[in-house]
């Protein structure tokens, strides 16, 4: 037996605004344009659907076809399908759960990829922020794989989509875009989006709200859940600014602490190491006195030494812009590294001598 509503893949205690959706989504999958190798196939199709709408969209011509299906299952006692029993709900009979068409399931699924990828971008930024600006192309360029999965459910040109969100910060907005649209589409198919991602089924209070035209609209769907991502967000940024204010704060804690501490009594050979040697007077020499002075450094202040826990990677960079300016005022490059070491940590380092 002929069903219209298996023809538009609704139940039959579809509302008029689910079918209207469901006619809307289909039709514009199976236009003949869309299917130029089996174009009459389409045609067909687009016909049925056409029919069917026209039958389920008017109040009078769906009563009376719901009475003739009515009849048809007592004539022929039929068992119910997963339609017919949510048809017979009104009596007492447990529905049946709604499967929702592919291509809805499919939206859901990179909807609630896009969603935890937004999230696990900023928290791999937070955690790993060497990973993050290494690969940061790379984690742009994911974004457009599930841009373009939503794309291609929602029936549009996903490999246009796809290529766009590719660009940096684009393929944000166009998610959010999709997410919006995925969010309207859900409730069409007894569906509801998820906080974070994905789809559930309407429940039965739900459902009635939909029936009578109450449901929530995806926008606030859509809304609540870029809150929740703006939120992240800014938490992300203002870590960003802290972290570093904080790093900073620590470094020069320990020089404080490094200048406060007593010395010990200087040996013999701390006494030949405390005085300055001259500069070398070949290239190869000068740069070998550099290296050891570097080596100094390290062993001295912790946040220079790669190898310990406190190393600063804006204190080397902070080093490197003050050795530079010395160096721009005609200081050789062992004493610039000498003053610039002093300014930022506090800490004096000694030209060995040439060999």
């Amino acid at each position: 037996m002929h069903d219209l509503y298996e023809e538009l893949e609704v139940s039959r205690a579809a509302s008029a605004e689910a079918i209207r959706g469901a006619y809307k989504h289909l039709v514009q999958k199976w236009h003949p344009d869309r299917h130029p190798e089996d174009r009459e196939i389409a045609e067909q199709k687009t016909r049925a659907l056409n029919e069917a709408y026209g039958v389920l969209s008017d109040p009078e011509l769906r009563e009376e076809y719901d009475n003739w299906l009515r009849s048809q299952c007592e004539q022929f006692d039929q068992p119910d399908t997963v339609e017919e029993t949510q048809f017979e709900d009104e009596v007492g009979v447990e529905e049946a759960p709604y499967a929702a068409p592919m291509d809805v399931r499919s939206a859901a699924i990179f909807h609630r990829m896009f969603v935890w990828m937004f999230i696990a971008f900023f928290a791999i930024g937070i955690l790993f922020e060497d990973v993050i600006e290494k690969y940061v192309v790379v984690y742009y360029a994911m974004f457009s794989v599930p841009v373009f999965g939503m794309a291609r459910a929602l029936k549009k040109n996903a490999w246009v989509w796809g290529a766009f969100g590719v660009v940096p910060m684009l393929g944000w907005i166009l998610g959010a875009i999709l997410i919006n649209q995925c969010s309207k589409l859900f409730p069409q198919h007894g569906l509801k989006a998820r906080f974070f991602g994905g789809t559930r089924p309407l429940t039965a209070d739900e459902a009635v709200k939909q029936k009578m035209g109450q449901s929530s609209s995806g926008s606030t769907i859509f809304g609540w859940t870029f809150v929740a991502l703006g939120i992240v967000a800014l938490a992300s940024i203002a870590l960003a600014i802290a972290l570093p204010a904080y790093q900073d704060y620590k470094r020069r804690t320990l020089a404080t602490e490094q200048k406060g501490s007593t010395p010990q009594a200087p040996t013999s050979a701390a006494v030949a190491r405390s005085m300055d040697h001259p500069i070398g007077r070949t290239e190869a020499e000068h740069n070998r006195q550099y290296d050891e002075m570097l080596g100094q450094l390290e062993a001295r202040y912790a946040p220079a030494n790669p190898r310990s826990a406190n190393f600063s990677r804006e204190f080397i960079v902070e080093l490197e812009a003050r050795i530079r300016a010395y160096e721009s005022q005609g200081a050789p490059g062992v004493e610039a590294l000498q003053q610039a070491t002093m300014d930022l940590a506090g800490v004096r380092l000694y030209i060995p001598p040439a060999r």
